[in-house]
């Protein structure tokens, strides 16, 4: 976790940190633990603040979400003294992580899911979101991965973070702007390249073919629309290897890469694939798909109420890391952190 284990309910003790917080110009000076406990305490600081706008959100309110945004970085102190900190870079980096972490936690079929797309669309104007959304995205990615376990709920987060990519996607699709097709498209593109790479399979199979089946469902028709050879080079001739060719792929692994291919045929109107397996590892692969589905139904109905196996929320928290006198303690002349 991102914090130590020294935690409070949010809010706590608030007062009492603003009163021992040093001057911008003495925490320059902090060094180990207390450095970290004071950017840990801006970050989440930070990032609070947008959670809270993201769970104020309606479609009334989503045209206002960058103004809001922008606002918080002119006005909050705690933007300023994290960019103090780190660099400048790094409120956006928060910002931006929240939203995809808020995203990744929220169910595929929720509204929610097309109004948090509409509102890091209206970011990506900004050069500044626009540079660091890949970084952010990687970063989600890879914390996504190292939780991943198949048939649990942090295979549902996988997905429900894959559908806000590819709905992300669709909007900036839409959009008038040129910087966001510059900032998304390439990005989408490269992953669903990278998902097919037989040579991870072996480690990376259930992720890899959870991401590229999710998100390929989601953007493969706006991209075929546009240009079909775009897919067949970058990777469905590699999903077509896997399905008839890669025989120690694991069956569930098959399964996903062959649904999405065959969806393909269908929004394609192409000839479906000739299996090139057996009828008895298609059963397997059937019954594969069918136990997954009933995975992902039971999953579904417990989304609504918090579990101890629910996905984590690096830096959504609803617990503040701990700041007290005994963490950071204001800074004087004699004070050993000097």
């Amino acid at each position: 976790p991102l914090f130590s284990e020294r935690q409070k309910e949010a809010g706590a003790k608030d007062s009492n940190h603003s009163e021992q917080l040093p001057k911008a110009s003495k925490m320059l000076e902090l060094s180990g633990e207390a450095m970290k406990n004071e950017v840990d305490w801006h970050t989440w600081k930070v990032s609070n603040g947008v959670k809270k706008l993201l769970e104020q959100m309606t479609n009334e309110t989503t045209a206002c979400f960058e103004k809001d945004i922008e606002d918080l970085m002119k006005t909050d102190t705690n933007v300023k003294k994290l960019a103090l900190l780190q660099d400048s870079k790094k409120p956006v980096s928060v910002m931006l992580h929240q939203v995809l972490s808020t995203a990744a936690n929220t169910p595929s079929s929720s509204p929610k899911m097309d109004l948090y797309a509409k509102a890091l669309t209206s970011l990506l104007v900004l050069p500044k979101y626009e540079n660091e959304i890949l970084t952010v995205v990687d970063q989600v990615l890879n914390e996504t991965q190292r939780d991943f376990r198949n048939n649990s709920n942090d295979s549902q987060c996988c997905r429900n973070l894959c559908t806000f990519i590819g709905k992300l996607f669709l909007c900036t699709k839409r959009s008038e702007s040129p910087r966001h097709c510059n900032a998304v498209e390439p990005m989408v593109l490269c992953y669903l390249q990278k998902w097919v790479d037989p040579s991870k399979m072996k480690k990376q199979g259930f992720f890899y073919s959870t991401c590229f089946s999710t998100l390929c469902q989601i953007v493969g028709p706006t991209i075929d629309k546009a240009n079909r050879k775009t897919l067949d080079t970058m990777c469905f001739r590699k999903v077509k290897e896997l399905v008839l060719h890669t025989r120690d792929l694991p069956k569930s692994v098959r399964a996903d890469f062959f649904d999405v291919y065959c969806e393909r045929c269908v929004w394609t109107g192409s000839n479906m694939p000739s299996k090139g397996i057996s009828e008895e590892e298609e059963r397997d692969i059937d019954r594969q798909k069918q136990q997954r589905r009933q995975n992902l139904n039971k999953q579904a109905t417990t989304t609504t109420s918090p579990s101890s196996h629910a996905p984590r929320e690096r830096w959504g928290s609803s617990s503040a890391p701990a700041k007290s006198v005994q963490n950071v303690q204001p800074l004087s002349s004699s004070s050993s952190a000097l």
